[in-house]
């Protein structure tokens, strides 16, 4: 179990796992909770700052979300980033980065909106060609993603993981910052919950 307080930051998460990891070599977890809150509790501290108490098992694997493999790993990866779309509490489709997306009338090209004001932990603007360039990473073969097969709807998905053709040839365009453009071999009404995986994550 770890805790972190204050802003949820990518720096702050890594620095949990991180004491996660040296807590457990150095004997185990024992009382690590705090009396009345159970796992994934929340409360507030002395200072009135926030605190998220929360297991999550053994060290990921890693914290790249192209090349995460365990369930572990993916539990931080989706405190860390935000995708396109992200998980209702129903476990519908919520929005993410994005704000809103649409369908075009064959069911072959989405089109989704990115809200201006998404931010990097460093303060940059997370923009529509960070999304493309995770996705290509997503299916470049010298990634070797074990997630690949998530976006394998995308134009061209399959070819690119087999080298046939180059990631750049996936098919998702940035027409400009605020937009990302997905076209599909075929209609795929389940996409925006795909992109809610963690693998499929924005690259700064």
């Amino acid at each position: 179990m770890f805790e972190v307080r204050g802003r949820l930051t990518r720096r702050r998460l890594l620095a949990a796992a991180a004491s996660t990891s040296a807590a457990l070599l150095a004997g185990g977890l024992a009382a690590c909770g705090r009396t009345g809150q159970g796992s994934g509790a929340s409360g507030a501290g002395a200072s009135g700052e926030a605190i998220l108490a929360r297991g999550n098992g053994p060290d990921p694997d890693s914290l790249d979300p192209q090349k995460a493999r365990t369930v572990e790993a993916q539990n931080i990866l989706r405190d860390v980033f935000e995708g396109l779309t992200s998980v209702a509490r129903d476990g519908g489709v919520a929005a993410g980065v994005a704000t809103a997306w649409a369908a075009s009338p064959d069911g072959r090209t989405y089109t989704f909106r990115l809200r201006p004001e998404a931010r990097w932990s460093s303060g940059d603007p997370v923009v529509a060609a960070d999304f493309v360039a995770g996705l290509r990473r997503l299916v470049d073969p010298t990634t070797a993603s074990p997630y690949a097969q998530v976006i394998e709807a995308i134009s061209n998905a399959q070819e690119v993981v087999t080298g046939r053709k180059p990631p750049s040839a996936l098919g998702v365009s940035a027409p400009d910052d605020h937009t990302v453009v997905v076209a599909l071999d075929a209609p795929t009404p389940y996409l925006p919950a795909l992109l809610s995986h963690p693998s499929t994550g924005p690259v700064h």
